[in-house]
């Protein structure tokens, strides 16, 4: 008579790659997402919450105009885990990222670990960009029309503003992933030529008595020390979140065109391009501004008298920031897909309509996490999807260990 498995050894059983491969045969959603739309879509998720949000906070307040160096020793460590990402994804080429690896190599339960702290940097992040984008507008408007008050778009509580932008990112990914892609492309690309705006223009415009010295002496700053080689470190662990998302486009395997050969261009191209475009903006900024009055790519501009130039950042910042959004909440019903393929969502999630696309799965999701980006205050939360996002990291280091270590046996 056969053993029945005992609890553990159920929580802990492993995915086998042969099913794996097999399911990854039997896919039902098309596959028609091309290297250009990965790299889109993981650039379109990592530049531009990052470095239009931090850039300048790392150089006033923490690394001057070394921030440059923090951007690039966090673009390197970000490499190294994209390294890691594009050996997995040729290994198990499943939708999922993270909690597809740990399934394999961990089992189910730290697997299931993986898919909430996966929600966390999806989904929840995703809710938490519309709202801090509604705060954007908000005050935007309130600067170019002081008289009237636009308190209502943006309660202490509630964000009404946040909601409908959440809600029509949701409406794009309803259409089908084939137009969310056109958008995200052409949306990617805009933002893309407005960081290189701020590239070539701060460069044009650069003081070189800004950057000098490069890594300013440490220093008491409202209260705390900054500046110096520490501070160089410190403004790398803040850089770093600006890479968040590039591990994204593993979560679309089961709808790229050759997973095997483009996935790990994919990842490693998004993160390339992040550390290119994040660093020499953040050096252009340096150059325009006192590092300690760099407060974003705008106020170098004004400070420079380029008033012009400050109103075309601030409009592509405010346009381009909706596709975070977008790109964000994309790979979270992909995520939900793998969960339910997997019998541990209910089947409703796995349903794939004839167009090839997961209408009703998005659909519920979406409706939960503008629910969320209503009603949920961010501010306590960021520090729990940054957390999120650094274990989900090391547990797919952690997979990437064991596969190796039961070839090797």
């Amino acid at each position: 008579m056969e053993r029945e498995p005992t609890f553990m050894e159920n929580v802990l059983r492993l995915k086998p790659l042969s099913v794996i491969h097999a399911e990854e045969t039997a896919e039902q959603l098309p596959r028609h997402l091309s290297l250009f739309d990965l790299l889109c879509i993981g650039i379109g998720s990592t530049v531009g919450s990052g470095i239009f949000s931090t850039a300048g906070e790392i150089i006033s307040s923490t690394a001057g105009p070394a921030a440059f160096i923090s951007w690039i020793i966090a673009g390197v460590v970000c490499c190294i885990n994209a390294l890691a990402f594009m050996e997995l994804v040729t290994r198990i080429p499943s939708s999922g990222s993270t909690y597809a690896y740990s399934f394999h190599a961990l089992g189910e339960l730290p697997a299931v670990i993986a898919a909430w702290l996966l929600t966390l940097e999806y989904g929840i992040s995703g809710s938490g960009v519309a709202r801090s984008w509604a705060t954007k507008v908000q005050e935007w408007l309130v600067e170019e029309h002081p008289e009237h008050s636009y308190q209502w778009l943006n309660e202490d509580y509630t964000n009404l503003l946040g909601a409908v932008l959440m809600a029509l990112c949701v409406c794009v990914l309803l259409v089908g992933l084939r137009f969310g892609k056109w958008f995200v492309n052409t949306i990617t690309t805009i933002k893309v030529a407005v960081v290189l705006f701020i590239i070539i223009a701060g460069f044009c415009l650069t003081d070189s008595s800004n950057l000098s010295p490069f890594v300013p002496p440490r220093q008491e700053v409202d209260g705390s020390m900054a500046f110096g080689v520490q501070g160089v470190i410190t403004g790398a662990s803040s850089a770093f979140f600006g890479y968040a998302g590039f591990d994204e486009v593993c979560c679309l395997a089961a709808e790229a065109r050759n997973p095997k050969k483009i996935m790990p261009l994919a990842v490693i191209g998004v993160v390339t391009g992040t550390m290119f475009l994040s660093a020499f903006a953040s050096l252009a900024l340096s150059g325009m501004i006192p590092y300690l009055d760099a407060a974003s790519f705008g106020s170098g501009f004004q400070y420079q008298g380029q008033h012009w130039a400050a109103q075309i950042v601030r409009a592509g910042e405010t346009c381009t920031m909706p596709v975070v959004v977008l790109v964000c909440f994309l790979a979270q019903p992909r995520l939900n897909y793998a969960l339910s393929c997997d019998g541990l969502m209910p089947r409703i999630f796995s349903k794939v309509d004839e167009k090839g696309n997961l209408f009703e799965n998005t659909l519920i999701s979406g409706a939960f996490f503008t629910a969320v980006a209503f009603v949920v205050p961010f501010d306590t939360l960021w520090d729990i999807v940054s957390f999120g996002m650094l274990l989900s990291f090391n547990m797919s280091m952690a997979s990437l260990l064991m596969v190796r270590m039961r070839e090797d046996s």
